[in-house]
């Protein structure tokens, strides 16, 4: 009688690896996303992970963010505010501003105190900045989605500017929706006077320490980053414009969407997002039809007043960059580099303006310039020019959409007089 033959064992199944192994292999998972598809593809992946599942998701996170990974871990520990008691709500923003240029620095305060750094954050920490991350991811491919259609439409169909992003374009973004909602929790609009005072446009945005003044809480950030800022902020000012327009009415033909609610959606992230998962068929037909609301939003003229930090807080040394025309190289796309967008727009001029700034920029007040021709500027800050690889950028300065205005330098070369 013939012997049976052993069974053979699978050394390829991935359950019969060594745990160190295995390890090493959830290590190198680079996004979130990936690590749950993963992790629910068998019992013993999921088993896997929870033996080190603190370890394993900061890992990722790392891998996911990179950099960008201080601006995370600061929005968790920094809520929206509370800024009824002035000189309370001043002191925890000067206070927060030194967390948060110390996370930028790389973990460190400017008296060399360690913040957090690489140590492993706690468990509830790192579900945050999981669910976090979601919601950012969800905004952000509707943004890219929503950019990458309009490029096509435009004319650049089968050319670099509707290609998929690459992995430095995503990070630049989401590291700008990070920023967005930050700014949105220190101004925290929904429990305050409309207008911000002097301390408030100190205490958030000045980047001087003229005569003694302190940085304020994106004191740090370069005017490009400041602009990248700006550009997803106009994205979400229409598209919450738009679902208000598309929103049914109520019976006496008020809005569906009433000004709180609207301030409520403006404000914070997470409740956009549950109105965008709600009400699925609302939110496509307003993602559709931002071009119009961008119009509309342009009209209106929605003002941002951190953008007027130029004016408010001098600075010897950048004023003197800003009146001399120094130029800045373009030294390659990186995250930290000013992005060749803002450096072509701009004929690589340094200017400290940004958003709404750039409507004001004192060198120009004395010229007036036809509508359609601050239309561009608008345009450009809707289409995310700061966001994007030089590749792209060239690609969409060619587009029919911006009729062929967005020559090298032409910020700078032009003159746009605001109408109010």
């Amino acid at each position: 009688m013939a012997q049976e033959a052993p069974k053979a064992v699978s050394y390829h199944h991935l359950g019969g690896l060594p745990s160190e192994l295995f390890d090493k292999i959830l290590f190198e998972i680079n996004s979130i996303r990936d690590l749950a598809h993963f992790i629910a593809t068998a019992r013993f992946a999921y088993q896997r992970f929870k033996v080190q599942r603190r370890a394993v998701l900061f890992r990722v996170l790392q891998n996911e963010l990179g950099p960008v990974l201080a601006d995370a871990r600061f929005l968790f520990m920094f809520p929206y505010s509370d800024p009824t008691d002035q000189v309370r709500y001043m002191k925890w923003l000067s206070l927060m501003a030194d967390v948060y240029h110390g996370l930028l620095r790389g973990g460190n305060t400017e008296d060399g105190i360690p913040i957090q750094g690489d140590t492993i954050p706690h468990l509830e920490e790192l579900k945050a900045l999981c669910r976090t991350l979601y919601q950012i991811n969800f905004i952000a491919d509707i943004y890219v989605t929503t950019q990458l259609t309009s490029f096509d439409l435009g004319g650049g169909g089968g050319t670099p500017a509707i290609t998929p992003l690459s992995p430095l374009e995503r990070r630049r973004l989401i590291r700008s929706f990070y920023r967005r909602q930050i700014l949105s929790n220190a101004w925290a609009a929904t429990r305050r006077p409309k207008h911000w005072t002097y301390e408030d446009m100190a205490a958030i945005s000045n980047s001087s320490t003229y005569q003694g003044e302190e940085l304020g809480l994106l004191g740090t950030l370069e005017p490009w980053e400041m602009q990248q800022i700006d550009h997803v902020d106009v994205f979400i000012t229409c598209l919450c414009l738009a679902l208000v327009y598309h929103f049914p009415r109520t019976a006496d033909g008020a809005p569906g969407i009433p000004p709180r609610q609207f301030d409520e959606l403006f404000t914070h992230l997470h409740r956009l997002i549950q109105f965008l998962q709600t009400h699925r068929g609302v939110a496509e037909r307003a993602t559709r039809d931002l071009a119009a609301v961008m119009e509309l939003a342009h009209c209106l003229r929605l003002h941002d007043e951190y953008s007027d930090r130029a004016a408010s807080f001098p600075d010897s040394v950048t004023d003197k960059w800003d009146r001399d025309g120094l130029v800045m190289p373009y030294a390659g796309d990186g995250l930290d580099l000013a992005p060749y967008g803002w450096l072509d727009a701009l004929g690589g001029r340094y200017v400290k303006w940004f958003g709404e700034g750039l409507y004001s920029i004192p060198w120009r007040q004395s010229h007036s310039q036809p509508s359609d021709q601050s239309n561009a500027l608008y345009l450009w800050r809707y289409a995310g020019f700061c966001l994007w690889d030089r590749k792209r950028v060239e690609a969409l300065k060619g587009l029919s959409m911006f009729g062929g205005e967005l020559y090298t330098g032409w910020v700078f070369n032009r003159s746009i007089k605001r109408d109010d």
